[in-house]
């Protein structure tokens, strides 16, 4: 009989770092701050991503959080953005964007760990018979 293993820690903390970032961003759109589309794409990807990871059976899916962390740490700089950090009008819109830097931060660590942990062994799915070694 085939059994599945559980996803390693790490993979789990980039699952919920990228849905906490996504979170963040969902609150800076709700609070009016900075140019959002109507429907900013921010949110809906790093769900559909935190979904990818969580549920792919790769090894190497994980990396893929750094990925869009970086991405999203560049873009922000590249927007000059900077002085948001500090800006306090909105409250909210800081709130959400110190969630946000939170969630991608954690996202990249974790994502990076994870991917390091399944090369060593720590597979994300691992097929065992029952009665079997390994």
């Amino acid at each position: 009989m085939l059994r599945f293993t559980r996803k390693p820690f790490a993979t789990k903390l980039t699952v919920g770092a990228l849905l906490v970032a996504a979170a963040g961003i969902l609150l800076q759109y709700l609070s009016g701050v900075g140019d959002f589309p109507t429907i900013p794409p921010g949110p809906i990807i790093l769900t559909i991503l935190a979904g990818i990871i969580a549920f792919a059976p790769w090894r190497w899916i994980p990396i893929f959080g750094a990925v869009m962390g970086i991405a999203l740490i560049v873009g922000f700089f590249l927007n000059e953005n900077v002085d948001r950090l500090t800006d306090v009008t909105p409250i909210m819109g800081l709130i959400g964007l110190w969630i946000q830097a939170a969630g991608v931060v954690v996202a990249i660590a974790a994502s990076v760990m994870a991917t390091l942990g399944n090369d060593q062994g720590e597979t994300d799915f691992r097929y065992q018979r029952r009665g079997t070694m390994g």
